[in-house]
Order: C-alpha cells, then sequence, then structure tokens
C-alpha cells in the first residue's frame, strides 16, 4: 500500500522508484495479490502516458509486464484501464529500456486475447515491434509480443510478414538465449498457416533451422518447432518434399518426439501432425515408416490423439505390410473407438484412417464391421471431408457381406449419401459412388428407391464431368443397380 501511495506523489523521483520497486516484488505471487488489491494497476497504466517522465514510464511498463505474466484476470484489469495504447507507443518513442518492458508486457496482455490482438494491431503495434527486432540484436519480447499478434489472424499474419521478420526469426532460431529460440519458432509457427507466407519462410531458410531444434535440450522450442514444421507441411506438398530433401533427420528426431512421454500432449500431437503429412507424400512415406513409426503412432492413438490416426490414414494407404503390422497391433479397434468417442477431428481422422486400413483387405473390414452405424452417422457431419472420408470407409468395409450393407442402410446411409451430393469434392465424387456401389450388393433395391431424379441427375453430372475412372464407377454402380 505505501509503495502505491508513493506512485501518486508528485514527485518524479519518487513515482520512478515507487514503480521499479514494484516491478522487482512483482515477480512473487503473493506479492501480485497485495499490489492489486492495494489498487496499484490504475496508477501504473496511468503512469504510462508520455506526461509522466520516460524513467517513471519505463518502470510502470515494467511492474505491468509481471503483474500480467500469465494471468488473465490481472491482464484484463490493465487492459480495461487503458495500458494498450500507450504500451505500444513507450515501444515506438520510448528509451530502450521501456520498449523492450513495454513489448514484454504487450506480448502477455495479447496471448490468448484476440480483441485486445486486435485492439494493439489497429494501435500500430506491428510496425512498432517489428521495427524494435530489426534494431537490437535480439528481443524475445518483441518475437513473443508479435507471435501473440499472429495467432488466429490471417491480416496480422500478413501485415507481420510484409514487415519483415521473417528471415530475423529464422537466424534467431540458433540463438543461444533459450527465450529467444522459444519466441522465433513461435512466430514461425504462428505465421506458417499462411499458404503465401509459408513458401517465403521456406525460401529463408527455416526447414534446416527448424530440424535442428527439434533436439533442443528446452522442451518449448521442441514443441514451437515440431508445431512450425506441421504448419509449414500442411496441405503443402512442395513444403514437404523441400524438407525431406534439406533435412531428412528431421524424421527420426519428430519421431523421438512422439516417443517422449515427458513431454507434453501438444508437443507429441504437433510432432505426429508434421509425421503425418510427410507420410501423405511417397518418398518420406516410406522413411517415416522406416523410422519407426508405427508404434508410437498407435500409442498416441491409444490416448487418444487425433493426429496419430492422420498419421496412420497416411501410412496406411501405400502397403499391404504396413496395414498389416499396423492392424496387429489392434490399430483398427482403437480407430473405432475415436469415431464413437472423439471430437469432431478426431473422428474425421478416423474415418480416414480406417478407409485406407480397409482398402483391399477384407480382414480388417471384417474387424471393423461394428462401425458401420457409427460411419453412416459421420455423413452428416458439416466437415465435407469427414463425410467423404466415412463414405470411403463404408465402401471399403460393408464389402464384407450382406449383414453390415443391412446395418448400412437401416442407419440411413443412403440417405445420407444423396444428401452429400450437393456438396461433395470432386476428390470425394469417387468415394460416394463407391459407397453406394458396394451398398447395392445386396441392398440394390433400398438404394434405388433412396434415389430421387435430383440424385441422378448429379449422378450423371459425375458421369461426364470428363474423370474417365469415375466415369466407369458410376457405370459399374448403374449396371449393379438395375433397372431404374
Amino acid at each position: 500500500p505505501k509503495l502505491t501511495e508513493l506512485l501518486k506523489s508528485p514527485s518524479d523521483i519518487a513515482q520512478e522508484n515507487a514503480a521499479g520497486a514494484l516491478m522487482h516484488v512483482t515477480m512473487s505471487k503473493e506479492a501480485r495479490v497485495a499490489i492489486v488489491q492495494a489498487d496499484a494497476i490504475p496508477r501504473l497504466c496511468e503512469l504510462l502516458k508520455p506526461t509522466y517522465e520516460p524513467e517513471v514510464s519505463t518502470q510502470a511498463a515494467g511492474a505491468l509486464l509481471n503483474l500480467a505474466s500469465d494471468c488473465p484476470e490481472y491482464s484484463k484489469m490493465i487492459v480495461k484501464h487503458g495500458a494498450v495504447a500507450p504500451l505500444v507507443a513507450l515501444i515506438k518513442d520510448g528509451p530502450t529500456l521501456a520498449k523492450e518492458y513495454s513489448a514484454g508486457a504487450l506480448m502477455n496482455l495479447i496471448r490468448g486475447d484476440i480483441v485486445v490482438a486486435a485492439d494493439a494491431a489497429k494501435a500500430g503495434a506491428i510496425p512498432a515491434l517489428a521495427a524494435l527486432l530489426t534494431k537490437s540484436t535480439a528481443n524475445a519480447e518483441a518475437l513473443g509480443a508479435l507471435a501473440n499478434l499472429a495467432s488466429s489472424s490471417s491480416d496480422r499474419q500478413i501485415a507481420i510478414y510484409k514487415a519483415q521478420v521473417t528471415r530475423k526469426s529464422v537466424m534467431l532460431l540458433s540463438h543461444e538465449d533459450t527465450e529467444i529460440r522459444r519466441s522465433a519458432a513461435a512466430l514461425i509457427m504462428n505465421l506458417a498457416p499462411q499458404t503465401k507466407i509459408k513458401e517465403r519462410i521456406v525460401e529463408a531458410g527455416a526447414l534446416k533451422a527448424l530440424a535442428a531444434v527439434l533436439t533442443d535440450e528446452d522442451a518449448a522450442v521442441k514443441e514451437r518447432a515440431a508445431g512450425a514444421l506441421a504448419n509449414l507441411f500442411n496441405d503443402h506438398s512442395a513444403n514437404v518434399h523441400a524438407g525431406f530433401q534439406q533435412a531428412p533427420d528431421m524424421i527420426p528426431s519428430l519421431v523421438a518426439i512422439i516417443q517422449q512421454r515427458s513431454l507434453s500432449e501438444d508437443a507429441r500431437r504437433q510432432a505426429a501432425h508434421a509425421l503425418a503429412m510427410l507420410a501423405a507424400e511417397d518418398g518420406p512415406c516410406d522413411a517415416v515408416w522406416s523410422a519407426g513409426s508405427g508404434p508410437p503412432f498407435l500409442a498416441l492413438l491409444k490416448e487418444g490423439i487425433a493426429e496419430a490416426a492422420l498419421g496412420i490414414m497416411n501410412l496406411s494407404w501405400r502397403w499391404p505390410e504396413v496395414k498389416q503390422e499396423l492392424a496387429k497391433g489392434g490399430t483398427i479397434d482403437h480407430l473405432m473407438k475415436m469415431v464413437k468417442t472423439g471430437d469432431a477431428t478426431a473422428k474425421e481422422y478416423a474415418a480416414g484412417a480406417l478407409m485406407n486400413m480397409t482398402a483391399g483387405s477384407l480382414e480388417n473390414g471384417e474387424k471393423a464391421v461394428g462401425i458401420v452405424p457409427a460411419l453412416a452417422e459421420l455423413l452428416k457431419a458439416e466437415a465435407t471431408q469427414a463425410a467423404e472420408w466415412s463414405a470411403g470407409a463404408l465402401a471399403n468395409i460393408v464389402r464384407v457381406g450382406a449383414e453390415p450393407q443391412k446395418a448400412a442402410i437401416d442407419a440411413g446411409a443412403v440417405q445420407s449419401l444423396a444428401a452429400l451430393m450437393p456438396r461433395v469434392s470432386p476428390n470425394g465424387r469417387t468415394l460416394l459412388v463407391l459407397a453406394l456401389t458396394s451398398l447395392s450388393d445386396s441392398q440394390a433395391a433400398a438404394v434405388r428407391q433412396a434415389l430421387g431424379a435430383k440424385e441422378k441427375q448429379k449422378l450423371r453430372e459425375f458421369r461426364d464431368c470428363g474423370d474417365a475412372e469415375l466415369n466407369d464407377y458410376v457405370h459399374t454402380f448403374v449396371d449393379k443397380l438395375g433397372s431404374g
């Protein structure tokens, strides 16, 4: 309370000393509680304004940095008292130490709060932080604030990229300071979802640098590097091949991460996602399997981690031997459980994995017949890809015999497949037609009854779309369906 009172003193020196003392004591959780109860936050926010001496504002920013650290409640109080714009102003024009403290405070305030991030961006935080990063040899706080600004916002990701911090961030991945490596990896991870930015990050030499820190002594650096690679590889075949060519040693490093139970679930999830993207391509797929990824993927699958199902989906599409090896470990049962109990993403990936695990394998299809009703339900999923992969899995599984075909019919699979026709993707059309064809083995009458004029017109469009393979599949379906 005494220090809080001194913040109101007319003496600049008293204000500076009080704010400096508060900055140091706020490193203690117990002290932070007492300081907040003494109503210090409004006064500290007031001292950020340019009407006060720069030295006073510097110490106030440092105190707010500590108060906002890992405490959303205090962060909201600080934001409520108007700290964001003055902190950005200090990053732009304050003394060197004020810039650093203000960047750190802003980093903490933005974390997980999209409203504050938007307000900070409007106040000019991105060019200010980029300038700070460019001028200084290294600044973990500026990197961290930019990383938090980049999270979940395409517009801010593009703005940060245009501020030309990409190459500096890649260079800082090898810095001796752990906090700087953490923040650099986080910034790259949060910029990488943008398709155009992915390519520029790779051109800046990120793949080798990220591969190198997958073995970092710091767990957070590993996690963020794995996340950066997952985002760079996601839906980008060229980046996957570039990563495999430039740094093939990333594969055993990623496998090591998914095996380390001492690491966080997020770390193992990110590494599994990166491996799954590598496994989606021919050359890297063999390397991922040869690196021993099968057992750790299965272990993650048992924990209900969706990305493990995606990895198994991409591994199992190439070789019958891989399917057999994965099936021996109980993969089918765990995928069935995930389809029934997982979240939307887990169900989608598990359906895709079942589709590939049962393709060309009646033995695996027989093991999976119990999942037919759940797959029929998944045909109604809002995510088109989940519905399409469910159709693909059904196409393979119901081939086993009349019983699973009837179970699918009873679960409304034909009606759901018909409803899927207007929104199915070009890649999903084949899966949909194959599912209808498989159901028609013993349930042609039920399929005919469920297909009206609109559905038949869609099938004609599929037939005439210029895809020769799809044309053949539609003809096969119509022949099996018979008259009508």
